[in-house]
This record gives structure tokens, sequence and C-alpha cells, in this order.
């Protein structure tokens, strides 16, 4: 079970991202082991495969057809090798060639990696069509590991209070194809797979593959973290677990974020996204026993996207790439939380505070809490009394270099976190010479241990004052007492990068 894998559109490999990136390789790795690395997304439908090909890959715009040649397939595995992540690669799904072009590629790799078929497809005559395609790849490699067929569910249209997911009828015809592709293809699949996202960007006054409209004054905007909306991603994954039920109990969420489309700029790539992902690591824990056995989120590098976990940079004193907002909690959460029991916890006014209680990955150390904020106008206290008072504080809020006074919903847009009021700047820990970089010296773009980052600025306290989150921020909390420890958490300790 695990919730932070990450993505690749397959239009970043006809880009021909470097796999061998020492920053991209650096960031991913220090995640930790674990978790998926889904390559897959519409241009998967437009990329072949030439393993007899000894060349470099040619390169090519996204929705051209190009071809995958032989290294650029091994870089791709090493760098899931080096990461420990478990490689779903998207497969060629159309055409009379796609068994063949297919099975060449499984045959190189038939059980290390596992393969997904189709993307985003919902025609009916799929669900035969592309069944007896995976019937025909698992006769002739009998060990190939499936998966299918990464429906789209949501997101949905009508965003009018109360919001009903169940009422929106192109959820509804999505989620019967998942369901018809289960029935009739479950036995040749590892897993059912799906994708999801919250919001259109025009739901939450943003522009279509654009950016947050600014000021975000929107009335819309405040959807962002109304408690109202974010029941979307529950009523969602009811739907689907109610298509595939007494089908399979293996299903994976192989795709997700926010906003479709690319994101948001300014807000998927920054603080914003933070408020939203973590509540949604919330929510799926406590569903990793039905419809979320995996998550994947969209995406960890993309060309030109709004949602990437690292973003691109251009300046030679920075690495080629550099944590955004949503990097910072992925990490942390890998390495601060266990596997076992999640419990929703009930706030005296869940409207305003949203709080989730996780296991530690350390067995018996007590437990994590989830703290977040929904409310844009107060800062909200909340109490440890008693033998609670001994625990761990990450408190993030953005680092916002607009005006002090300016309303929280402004302060979303920082690309920039702080964690315990320190500024996680790429400039300040992954500069090389740049005056912001403090002289610190970052010779061949060596990227620093980000969880020694994390560690090197939580709190120690054993105060009974409360923890105070500022409007619209969040933080996880590990209380350390051993006999605060949940009695259905594991007795034995996670691995030291369990998630």
């Amino acid at each position: 079970l695990d919730l932070t894998g990450v993505t690749i559109d397959t239009c970043a490999l006809k880009g021909g991202l470097n796999f061998s990136d020492p920053s991209l390789v650096g960031f991913t790795e220090a995640l930790g082991a674990g978790g998926v690395l889904r390559v897959g997304g519409t241009d998967q439908n437009s990329y072949y495969y030439n393993l007899s090909d000894v060349r470099d890959s040619d390169t090519c715009a996204c929705n051209a057809w190009c071809s995958m040649t032989a290294p650029y397939w091994s870089a791709l595995r090493q760098f899931a090798n080096e990461t420990q992540r478990q490689l779903v690669f998207g497969l060629f799904a159309g055409g009379d060639t796609a068994v063949a072009n297919a099975t060449a590629l499984i045959a190189t790799a038939p059980t290390d990696v596992v393969y997904s078929f189709g993307n985003e497809e919902t025609d009916e005559k799929l669900v035969d069509e592309y069944g007896a395609k995976l019937r025909a790849i698992k006769a002739a490699i009998p060990s190939a590991r499936l998966v299918a067929p990464d429906t789209a569910i949501g997101p949905i249209k009508d965003f009018s209070t109360p919001v009903d997911v169940a009422a929106d009828a192109d959820l509804q015809k999505h989620a019967t194809y998942l369901g018809d592709f289960a029935r009739k293809n479950a036995e040749v699949l590892e897993a059912v797979t799906w994708h999801t996202y919250d919001f259109r960007a025009e739901a939450i006054g943003g522009e279509d593959f654009g950016g947050l409209v600014w000021p975000p004054d929107s009335d819309n905007f405040s959807r962002w973290w109304n408690a109202s909306y974010l029941t979307i991603f529950d009523q969602t994954a009811d739907v689907v677990a109610e298509v595939v039920a007494n089908v399979t109990t293996s299903v994976w969420l192989s795709e997700t974020n926010s906003v479709c489309h690319h994101g948001l700029d300014n807000l998927t790539n920054a603080f914003g996204n933070s408020l939203w992902f973590v509540h949604r690591l919330g929510r799926a824990a406590l569903r990793q026993h039905s419809t979320n056995q995996i998550m994947a989120r969209q995406s960890l590098v993309g060309p030109g996207y709004h949602y990437t976990l690292l973003a691109t940079t251009t300046s030679p004193e920075l690495p080629a790439f550099v944590p955004n907002p949503d990097y910072w909690v992925t990490l942390l959460f890998r390495h601060l939380v266990g596997r076992g029991v999640v419990t929703d916890v009930v706030s005296a006014d869940p409207t305003r505070l949203a709080a989730f209680a996780f296991c530690p990955r350390v067995a018996g150390n007590g437990h994590v809490l989830l703290l977040i904020s929904l409310d844009e106008t107060d800062a909200i206290e909340v109490d440890f009394p008693g033998s609670a008072a001994r625990r761990v504080e990450y408190l993030f809020a953005p680092a916002y270099d607009g005006p002090a006074d300016d309303p929280p919903r402004y302060k979303l847009t920082s690309r920039i976190a702080s964690l315990n009021g320190v500024r996680l700047d790429p400039w300040v820990l992954f500069g090389s010479s740049d005056s912001r970089s403090g002289g610190v010296a970052a010779p061949a773009r060596a990227v620093l241990d980000t969880a020694r980052v994390v560690e090197a600025n939580r709190k120690s306290t054993t105060t009974t004052t409360g923890v105070v989150l500022p409007p619209l921020t969040f933080g996880f909390v590990h209380v350390l007492d051993p006999a605060l420890t949940p009695d259905a958490c594991p007795a034995e300790t996670s691995a030291a990068r369990p998630r």
C-alpha cells in the first residue's frame, strides 16, 4: 500500500527527459524506497518502441509520433531502480501492431515492470477489443504484469452545493466503462486503474491550461478549502468502489491531482496545492483497503506543466530541478508516517479544522497528527494536554513575499513554503553562487539531502501550550508518548523510508 507514487507523462520522454540528471535522481531518491513511478498519459498512444535500435531515441513534440530505442528504455528502468520505485509503463494500445509492439517490450522486463494498457478512453467497444489484446499479451508472456484501463472518473461539471458527484452523467458513463472493463477482464489484470481530478480550472477562478486569475478574489476560489468540496474525492471513490464491487479488490489510483489539464500556475505549483494535497493524503489513507491501495500524484516533472513536484530551472546556479512545495509534503509524509491504521479525527468544527491520526514509522512511538486549517480568517489553536505535550512539530505555511496584510488566500500562491518559520527556498538550499545561497557552494550540481533539511528544522517541545495554525496552513505533529500509540498500529518498525 502506498499513497505517494508519482507520474511522468510520456510527453516528457518524447522530449528526451534526462533520467541520469543528478538532481532528478537525487531528489526522487530522497523521497525514499517504495511507491510507483507511472509513465503514461495521452502521448503513450503515439509512442512506439524499437528495442533493436541501439541509437539514442529521437525526440519529438507532444502528440507527435516517435519511437523509444533500447538505450532510453534502459535509462528509464535504471532511474526506477536507483530511486527504488515500481515502474508502471503505459503501453501503446491502438492499431493492429499493439500486441506485437507490447510483447517485444515486455519480453525485456516481464516481471520487474508493470504495464498499463489504455489511457482515459471510454468507448464501450474497447472493453472487448482491449480485453482481447490483453489476453493475447498474457498468452504470449504469462508472467506479464498488466493493469488497466486508466479510466478518468472526474472532474465533475456541476459545482453547486451540496456537491453530488453521482449525479454527473459523464462521470457515471466513465464509471460504467470502468466497471464493465473490470468485470470482463479482471482475470488478466494485476489491478484495475483509474484517474481523478477534483476541479476544472474555471470552477475555482482559473484559466484552462493556464493560471489562477490574479487577484484571486473570486468567490469560487473559496471552494479550494471549503469542507463541502473536499468531499469530492470520497464521493468519487465511492462510485468506483460500487462499480468494481465483487469483481476485484486490487484498485489503483494511478493518476491524480487537484486541477486537470496541466494544473494552474501559481496554485498547483504553489503552497495552495499543498493545503489540498495533505487533505487528499488523509482521505486516501482512510480508503487504503478499499479503492485506493496505490495513489500516484501527477506529476514528478513535466514539460510546461503547472503541477510538478520538481520545478524545471534554467539558471546555471541551480540544479536542473528543484522542489516545489508539494515535494516537501511528500517527503515528510514518507519519512514520518508508517503503515497501518489511520483515523479521521472529528474536530469541534470540521468546517474550520480537518485532522487525521496516523501510525508512526517507528513502532510504538506514539502517533502522528495531521492538522489542516480550513479557516480563511482566524488562527486555530489545538491543545496537547498531559503526556501529549511531548511532541515534534512540522508546521507548514506559505513563505509569501507580498504585503504581510494581504489576505491568506493571496498567500496560497507562494511558490516557496516555510517549515516552522524557515523558508525552504531553492536558492538558499541549492544555489551555487548567488548571494542568497549564503556562500554555500553546490559543486557539480550536488543535491542536498532534503530529508536532512526537514529534520534540521523540526521543532521539539514539551510545552502544554497549543499548536497555532494561521489561516489556511497545516502541520504534522508527532506525539511521542508510546502509551498513546493506537492499538491497531503494526508491532514492527517500518522500513527506514517506508512509504
